[in-house]
């Protein structure tokens, strides 16, 4: 009997690694297929123009010699892309393929974009820290000058309308 386990065990082992290897490679195909069919293309592929050129820049003979800098026309819309940010001409392909579909996004959908709905963000941001300032600000006036009011609905309003004063 003990014979027999341990022939199963050494037949069942490779059968389970192969399992856990397909399976854990269907998972990781999946997870980039969502990925891919989550971002949302602008532009059919057959309408990009490619061309390469040498790079130029910083980095001497490695970077002039090696045809990194590619170039991207969207022919419907006439946008064009260049990206020359790495060496490697696949990681500029990509990030250039990024930035046209940024910004046709930018060109069919205005305000709703990505980059645009970033920027709204961004600034809703920097004007709610504007805002917690002044409210800070304010309170800390009032703390000092000894005419906090005593109750915390008084103490709110008393803060909201030094805000707005100081504000202006």
């Amino acid at each position: 009997f003990g014979i027999l386990r341990w022939s199963f065990s050494f037949v069942a082992f490779p059968f389970a690694v192969v399992f856990l290897f397909r399976f854990s490679h269907a998972l990781l195909v999946m997870w980039r297929w969502s990925r891919v069919l989550l971002s949302k293309q602008f532009f059919d592929p057959k309408d990009v123009v490619e061309s390469w050129a040498s790079g130029s820049g910083p980095g001497g003979q490695a970077i002039n010699r090696s045809w990194c800098k590619i170039t991207l026309k969207h022919v419907p819309t006439g946008t064009l892309v260049r990206c020359e940010e790495t060496r490697s001409p696949e990681q500029n392909k990509k990030k250039a393929y990024k930035l046209l579909n940024e910004k046709l996004d930018l060109l069919y959908n205005g305000e709703n974009s990505k980059i645009a709905l970033r920027e709204a963000a961004k600034v809703q941001a920097k004007q709610a820290v504007q805002e917690r300032n002044l409210l800070s600000a304010a309170a800390k006036q009032l703390y000092e000058s000894g005419a906090m009011p005593k109750t915390p609905e008084e103490q709110a309003r008393a803060v909201v309308e030094l805000k707005d004063k100081l504000a202006e």
